[in-house]
């Protein structure tokens, strides 16, 4: 049943475009669930590759999602110094 499995990856696709429109890109969500979401476009991908472009864009959303919050932690916690140094290291 391909057609099946179409439509699933097609449903999958917009339902994580319209939770991550709907909770402000992710902020509502917790890492682990925005991490989650990658694994599911992936899948999705391999299901329904008439739409890979637009999972593609929502993976690159979601990891945008999770770049901002890797950002304000190094902020909150000021750990910018460090990360700097440990990357002029060659720490990668």
């Amino acid at each position: 049943m391909p057609w099946l499995r179409r439509l699933i990856a097609k449903g999958a696709l917009l339902q994580l475009c319209c939770d991550l429109d709907r909770v402000d890109g992710g902020a509502d969500v917790s890492f682990k669930e925005l991490n989650g979401w990658k694994g599911e476009i992936i899948e999705c991908e391999d299901i329904d590759p008439e739409f890979r472009n637009r999972y593609l864009n929502t993976r690159l959303e979601t990891r945008a999602a999770e770049i901002v919050r890797f950002s304000d932690f190094i902020d909150r916690h000021q750990l910018w110094r460090q990360f700097l140094a440990e990357d002029a290291q060659g720490k990668r």
